[in-house]
């Protein structure tokens, strides 16, 4: 079983570990369930990769403002590994093979921005 620090330790408390495959990054990424609470997702990676888990919580905390992103819930590293604890947000990721109107789907991302700027 791998070792948290202790914060995510508490932030992960009782939830079940699922992996998730696929991807490019060299990050194990995980569901994270838990009867009665909100779906998590995990990453982590080692700490000696070029780019990091850091930089992604910042394009993360960059984007929330712009499109529907993750909230990172937890960022945090040891000597070994990086970890990116984030919420889960509804609907189908960008990045998903489904998607095979690339038009379409960049108007869907516009259309998610304009409805977040007229909702301010």
């Amino acid at each position: 079983m791998i070792s948290f620090p202790d914060d995510l330790a508490r932030a992960v408390s009782g939830y079940s570990f699922t992996p998730i495959t696929g991807g490019c990054s060299p990050a194990e990424v995980f569901l994270l369930q838990k009867p009665g609470d909100a779906n998590l997702y995990l990453k982590m990676a080692p700490r000696d990769e070029g780019s990091t888990l850091h930089d992604e919580k910042l394009r993360l905390e960059w984007l929330s403002d712009q499109l529907p992103v993750p909230q990172v819930r937890f960022y945090g590293h040891d000597r070994q590994r990086e970890y990116l604890l984030m919420s889960e947000i509804p609907g189908i990721a960008a990045s998903d093979k489904s998607h095979t109107d690339l038009p379409d789907l960049v108007h869907l991302l516009g259309v998610s921005k304009i409805e977040q700027v007229g909702s301010w």
